[in-house]
């Protein structure tokens, strides 16, 4: 289970954890955190770049700018192996979510878990980050409730094709495709 710490609980550690070196993992999964702190979780993202390999920031209460502001130093962290991130309200565009996720696709290059969830990136947002998720290696994807329709189905083909090997979970729930992508990759 989760701990709801929200604001005043984050606040409460936001202290220790501005003082902490090294840090490897931040999980902020389902906490109810909202845009108070986003520039001190910015700052601790900043200062663990160098050390943090795990990062999740799902299912809290961040608005689009929010989520931007917390994971503008996210491509900094060269070791990170697992990013996960998504906004609650579903608010943010295609464009917030390809400025932020295009550093780090780019950047990260030690992925192997990736999640987005709850953004509208659609069809043709999957389109323009598909050739850069190509060099990385991930063995789990999750793009839940991002607005993809059965119109991506050759995209999605191609993006998934060079992980089917050591894929060993793909989570493409709440959209709204059909078996005809499934049938695709099985061929």
């Amino acid at each position: 289970s989760r701990c709801r710490i929200g604001d005043r609980g984050l606040a409460c550690i936001l202290p220790g954890l501005c003082k902490l070196q090294g840090l490897t993992e931040l999980d902020l999964f389902l906490c109810s955190i909202t845009d108070v702190h986003a520039e001190s979780l910015a700052c601790i993202i900043h200062r663990s770049c160098t050390s943090l390999k795990y990062l999740q920031t799902l299912r809290n209460g961040f608005t689009s700018s929010g989520n931007v502001q917390v994971h503008r130093h996210v491509g900094l962290c060269k070791r990170l192996v697992t990013f996960a991130m998504g906004n609650a309200e579903h608010a943010m565009s295609r464009e917030q979510a390809l400025d932020m996720l295009r550093p780090i696709l780019t950047s990260c290059t030690l992925l192997t878990t990736l999640m987005i969830a709850n953004m509208r990136l659609g069809d043709s947002g999957l389109s323009d980050i598909s050739p850069l998720l190509s060099s990385l290696k991930l063995d789990r994807i999750v793009l839940r409730n991002i607005d993809l329709s059965n119109r991506c189905t050759p995209v999605l083909v191609t993006m998934l094709t060079p992980h089917l090997s050591r894929l060993t979970f793909l989570d493409l729930g709440r959209n709204s495709i059909g078996d005809a992508v499934l049938l695709e990759l099985t061929e």
